[in-house]
Parts: C-alpha cells; sequence; structure tokens
C-alpha cells in the first residue's frame, strides 16, 4: 500500500483559525509523504494540540475546516490535555485521558498514555528483594485515591511506603524545585522497592499518571478508575500486567491487594511487570509517539476500509 500520504494544516495558507504561530505539542505523524494535493492525500493533519480548541466557537472553527466536507475520518488531531469536551465528528481524535462517553460522539477517537518518563532503570528487583507490598507517592485529591490509600495503610497486612501531599505535582514543581526533586527522587526509590504501584483516579474524570509509570518501571499497577479506555486495548493484554479494579472497590483496596499477593509469587510479579514494560516500551513509550501515531490512523483508516483507497 505504501507509505500514507498527509496534506497538513498550516499558519502560511492562513487555515489554522486563530493562530498567528504555531503553538507546542503539535501533531507529527512520522513517515508520512507530505503533499500539497489534497485530493491525492490519505490523511489530513490538524498540527495544533486540539486543547486549544474546546469551546464552541472554536469547535465550529473544526468542524469548517477547508477540506473536512467528504473527509471527516481522514483528518487527524492530537490533544494530551484532560479537557473533556467533544466534537460531534468521525475524525480521528488521538486523545489522552479518553472518557466512554467521548467515543459516542466522536466514534473515531484513539485512545492515548499520558507522556510519562521513562523508568526502565527501576525495573531490577533490589538485591535484598522488594521492601514493601504498595507504594504511593503523590497528591492526596480524590476520594478513590485517598479511600485506596487509606485501605492499604490500615491493613495490617501490607506493608506499605505512602507519601501523601497536598500539593499537585506539576505546580509543586514550577514553586518549588529543589524539594520537587528530592519528592520525585523518593517516588522513584519507592516503586523500585515494592510490589504494587497504587494507580487511584487523580483528580475528578481524569486518569492516574502513575498507571502509565508503574508500567513504564516494570511494576505492576493497582489501578481504581472507572469510565475511560486504555490505549491499544487491541495489542496490550493489560490483565497481564495490571490490577484493574472500579473506583467503588478503592475502600476495600487493602484487601484487594493482600489476596493477589497471597496468590502471586515474587517471581510471577516480576514477570508481570517486564511484561507490561516491554508493552509500555513498544507501543506507549513517549519518545517513539510520532511514529505509534502513524501506526494508529494507519489501522484506524484499514478499519474503515479507507487505507490505500
Amino acid at each position: 500500500m505504501g507509505q500514507l500520504k498527509a496534506y497538513e494544516y498550516s499558519v502560511e495558507k492562513q487555515e489554522l483559525p486563530g493562530c498567528q504561530i504555531l503553538p507546542s505539542g503539535t501533531l507529527r505523524l512520522d513517515g508520512t509523504i507530505k503533499t500539497e494535493n489534497p485530493d491525492e492525500a490519505d490523511v489530513f493533519i490538524f498540527p495544533v494540540a486540539t486543547m486549544y480548541y474546546r469551546t464552541t466557537e472554536q469547535i465550529l472553527q473544526i468542524r469548517n475546516l477547508k477540506y473536512m466536507p467528504g473527509r471527516e475520518e481522514r483528518h487527524v488531531f492530537f490533544d494530551v490535555s484532560d479537557f473533556d469536551h467533544v466534537y460531534g465528528l468521525n475524525c480521528q481524535f488521538i486523545r489522552c485521558n479518553v472518557k466512554q462517553y467521548m467515543k459516542k460522539f466522536d466514534k473515531n477517537t484513539i485512545s492515548w498514555a499520558w507522556p510519562v518518563e521513562p523508568l526502565a532503570h527501576l525495573a531490577p528487583v533490589p538485591e535484598e528483594g522488594f521492601k514493601y507490598d504498595v507504594s504511593f507517592h503523590g497528591w492526596r485529591n480524590y476520594e478513590p485515591r485517598k479511600q485506596s490509600a487509606d485501605s492499604c495503610r490500615e491493613h495490617t497486612g501490607l506493608k506499605c511506603d505512602l507519601s501523601e501531599y497536598v500539593e499537585f505535582h506539576g505546580y509543586f514543581e514550577r514553586d518549588n524545585p529543589p524539594e520537587a526533586k528530592k519528592r520525585m527522587e523518593a517516588y522513584k526509590k519507592s516503586l523500585q522497592e515494592s510490589r504494587i504501584a497504587l494507580a487511584g483516579r487523580s483528580i475528578k474524570e481524569v486518569f492516574p499518571y502513575r498507571f502509565f509509570e508503574a508500567m513504564s518501571a516494570g511494576r505492576v499497577p493497582a489501578l481504581f478508575c472507572t469510565g475511560h479506555t486504555l490505549p491499544w486495548e487491541n495489542k496490550i493484554d493489560y490483565e497481564k500486567c495490571c490490577l484493574i479494579f472500579k473506583e467503588e472497590q478503592a475502600p476495600d483496596a487493602g484487601n484487594l491487594i493482600r489476596a493477589f499477593l497471597d496468590k502471586t509469587s515474587d517471581q510471577e510479579l516480576i514477570q508481570r511487570g517486564q511484561y507490561g514494560l516491554e508493552m509500555w516500551q513498544r507501543w506507549l513509550n513517549r519518545d517513539k509517539w510520532a511514529s505509534l501515531m502513524t501506526e494508529a490512523v494507519e489501522e484506524k483508516l484499514t478499519a474503515m476500509g479507507l487505507r490505500g483507497a
């Protein structure tokens, strides 16, 4: 079928509503061939992150793009924000933090992972073995997260390393870099020394970064989150590398994790973590996004019968 031919909307051609310059967070599809002829394009790239287009007026601008009529499925967008707006279009919206309801309005939405730091250097278990059963270092800010941490802390059969903060790390990192660095190093050390990494839902309706960080570090995350869709579910067997629970199960996190550990050897835990790391490196690694997005778009076009058309 050959490489995809891509037409990219641009500032120079005055095709990007409201943009004088290209902001950060732009979309790139590696491996495509650029074309200036829209009639031969397999895909149409909207390079500006769609987090900048979420008001009613801005969404209308997206809908009225010059080459949108008859080509919705070939248009590709990217959004790395935690905003929850929808467009009511059949375009390919590559988005982090995808809730299930979004796909009802934008049916060709592609779920994507958060751009977490590569942490494969943490995968080797310390020589003395695991020190903790459960680790969580982070913002204590929403009920599933609070409840899961409290349940593990109060469980007499679990050894936990829990450090909870009142500040969001991103803002704290901006305002107090030295202390933020210390916190991050303590978190990474805890992650390496622990069997399970708690990943309770972050702020309301936001999928936790901690889930993908655990995969990146070769550790098993215990997710307490409902209503989202995971990226590359047709490629990654998440049940092999993660514990996935509903939010309402968070108050029972201690019992759930203890029951899992009672029937799971450390060797199996390591194997699960290794599988998660391999899947993260293959399908989720932020350093490979430009090529992975091309792969996702090609797969979507093929599924719609548009590849090579």
